[in-house]
């Protein structure tokens, strides 16, 4: 974040995870793009991707998430 406190425009290229996401926005704006639809995420609300689905974001003030990856052992 600058010093000023403004935030800018921020994105998030296409890429998929080995394991099941999950995204909960904590503050801020955040849409995500999942095969082809959009997801425009308000506070509090969990969005969940099943592993190797492409996903991407994109914010236009900045945004605060807990993104969760799901690791399986020997995976």
């Amino acid at each position: 974040r600058p010093e000023n406190g403004e935030c800018r425009p921020v994105s998030m290229p296409e890429h998929s995870a080995n394991g099941p996401i999950s995204i909960q926005l904590l503050q801020g704006d955040v849409t995500f793009d999942v095969v082809g639809q959009q997801y425009s995420l308000s506070r509090n609300d969990l969005l969940v991707v099943a592993p190797g689905v492409k996903h991407a974001a994109r914010s236009t003030s900045g945004a605060t998430f807990l993104l969760t990856v799901v690791h399986e052992a020997g995976a």
